[in-house]
């Protein structure tokens, strides 16, 4: 299985999105919170090592019982409805990078409202 680089300038951080995961809905952001969004979104962006890999999978549906090329089985039924057209499934892992982890990580021990910030930001930045 190969390893797929992405460019850190080829993906987008959703400040919308990184908002709502700190708890933000129809709440302004104060002026603090939205220096640190965009401090922590120009950091990311430096540090991040986007990767990823895939697979795609032949599916097999008995009942509520997923198998993917009858190496991985799951018992679901959301999963039986969500496949019951499909014949095949991707499954996709990916990465923002360890550096990323370590950053939030000495956040959490600094400065605790920059890591809400910055691990937020990672989060939409991964689902990017």
């Amino acid at each position: 299985m190969r390893v797929n680089n992405l460019k850190n300038s080829e993906v987008n951080i959703d400040k919308a999105e990184a908002l709502r995961y700190m708890g933000y809905k129809s709440k302004e952001v104060d002026v603090d919170t939205f220096k640190s969004l965009n401090e922590s979104i120009a950091e990311l962006q430096e540090i991040s090592e986007l990767k990823y890999v895939y697979r795609v999978f032949d599916i097999n549906k008995v009942d509520n019982n997923i198998s993917f090329a009858d190496k991985i089985n799951i018992k679901s039924n959301d999963l039986a409805n969500l496949f019951i057209n499909c014949d095949k499934a991707a499954v996709l892992a990916t990465t923002i990078g360890f550096e990323v982890e370590k950053r939030i990580r000495y956040y959490s021990m600094t400065n605790l409202s920059k890591s809400l910030v910055f691990d937020a930001c990672a989060a939409a930045y991964i689902e990017a």
